[in-house]
């Protein structure tokens, strides 16, 4: 076939099997690409750098998480030579137990004295035969505050901010009044309650009046006037 322009162009109809071969490949293809292998038992433990982040006081701290790759086996690994942190462990409080798939900030550890850009904390895990580890640094990238927390926890699209959100604060939960108080145990509310029914009781009947031969005299509950014989 000639097009207008003399440039020569030509078209072919392919052969319909062959048209529904590539639709087939196309589809297929397509959802390799989206299903993924997934375990419930038998797969490792990756640990997981979160970042770090720094207090009012100014003390920093790193933090940590993991992903159990498995959909429903839980692991336990005490710590040793299976689990352990360096530098300052090989006990520096990380779990023992692990829960399925992705656990984010699960615990922090303190930063050691003088760490700097270039040093290194290193979280090293060996789960159904594998061996992986975890690298901690204090480079401001890696610095975490409210904002990233709630963006990985997923409280926030991916690359969402404005100033709402980045103006957000937790919420502070205050004590009021004294900080040492005292309960009634089950024995005083009793003995209250008795008081109160005594008291209630002796209000609802008529006072004998006061002449010879009497004398007023009020019982420690208050409200209640007792006469007694002289």
């Amino acid at each position: 076939m000639l097009s207008g322009d003399s440039t020569p162009c030509w078209t072919r109809a392919l052969p319909v099997p062959l048209v529904a071969l590539i639709a087939l490949g196309v589809v297929t293809g397509a959802a390799t690409a989206q299903t993924r292998p997934s375990f419930m038992h038998g797969q490792n433990v990756s640990p997981a750098y979160e970042g770090w982040e720094e207090d009012d006081a100014g003390r920093r701290y790193f933090l940590f998480g993991y992903m159990n790759r498995n959909w429903e086996e839980e692991l336990d690994v005490p710590t040793g030579p299976d689990n352990f942190i360096e530098p300052g462990g090989p006990d520096a409080g990380q779990p023992t137990h692990f829960l399925p798939r992705r656990n984010r900030f699960v615990f922090r550890v303190p930063v050691p004295e003088g760490f700097d850009d270039d040093d290194e904390m290193v979280w090293t895990l060996t789960t159904a035969g594998v061996t992986e580890q975890a690298y901690a640094t204090v480079r401001l990238d890696y610095l975490v505050n409210d904002l990233v927390q709630a963006s990985e926890q997923g409280a926030l699209g991916a690359g969402r901010s404005d100033p709402i959100i980045r103006a957000n604060t937790a919420p502070v939960l205050r004590i009021e009044g004294d900080r040492n108080r005292r309960a009634a145990g089950p024995g005083r509310r009793s003995q209250r309650r008795r008081r109160a029914q005594a008291s209630a009781a002796a209000a609802a009947q008529p006072l004998a009046a006061s002449g010879a031969g009497h004398r007023r005299q009020r019982d420690r509950a208050p409200g209640l006037l007792v006469c007694l014989p002289e």
